[in-house]
């Protein structure tokens, strides 16, 4: 297959959402999701007992699925949407 394929997919999304994914003003709304994601993983390890063993990739993706489904996903505004149902 055709490496190009995959990169004019790409840019075919990119172009159909004009972009709104890398926009300078959209980045700036992703520190307090970042925030709030690597808050939550700071009170789990909190909450654990002295000496517990955390798998820190494990935590560190749910994390980042966390940035990214309610960042460049949208998630939150399709549970706010179910919810409003």
């Amino acid at each position: 297959s055709d490496k190009s394929e995959g990169a004019g997919l790409g840019l075919a999304v990119a172009k159909d959402r004009r972009g709104a994914l890398f926009r300078h003003d959209e980045l700036l709304q992703y520190g307090p999701v970042m925030t709030a994601a690597a808050d939550a993983v700071i009170a789990k390890w909190r909450k654990a007992a002295p000496g517990s063993i955390h798998s820190l990739s494990k935590d560190m993706m749910h994390a980042a699925f966390h940035v990214i489904s309610n960042t460049m996903l949208h998630a939150h505004v399709l549970a706010e949407a179910v919810n409003a149902a």
